[in-house]
């Protein structure tokens, strides 16, 4: 979501091994969350969940390779001008250093294939971050986040 002082806040909700827990973990969030969006990477891991993710109703963004490229320079452009922060969570921050880039044309996104850390943590606040763009500023509540 976005501070009081209009800086972005990122921040990851849950993580575990598999995709097993994520529909009910998810629901649960959105019972009790005003949420605009859920953001899913298609080509990633919770990319088989779309279509129960859909049934939950509320709308999903699926990306694409674009999508999570801009996402993934969109975060490192906040970062670098102190326009993102976040509450120092160990998984986040161990994400943070794990992370490596892989190109993608002229462009970038993070990889998970060489990292020694789960970088979800990191996956999940970039693209949620991505989702949170797609909501006009006035309305803004809680804003998306990403499965």
């Amino acid at each position: 979501g976005v501070r009081s002082d209009g800086v972005s806040h990122v921040e990851y909700i849950d993580n575990r091994p598999g995709v097993h827990w994520v529909i009910d973990r998810v629901a649960e969030i959105l019972a009790r969350n005003d949420v605009h969006a859920i953001v899913v990477d298609g080509a990633g891991p919770a990319g088989s969940l779309i279509p129960e993710l859909q049934g939950l109703g509320t709308p999903v963004i699926i990306t694409t390779t674009r999508d999570v490229t801009q996402a993934c320079g969109s975060l490192f452009d906040a970062v670098v001008a102190e326009k993102v922060r976040h509450i120092g969570q160990p998984a986040l921050n161990a994400a943070v250093d794990a992370a490596r880039k892989r190109d993608i044309g002229d462009a970038w996104a993070w990889t998970r294939r060489d990292a020694m850390t789960d970088i979800s943590p990191l996956v999940a606040c970039t693209l949620a971050l991505f989702g949170a763009s797609k909501k006009p500023q006035k309305q803004r509540t809680n804003e998306a986040f990403f499965v």
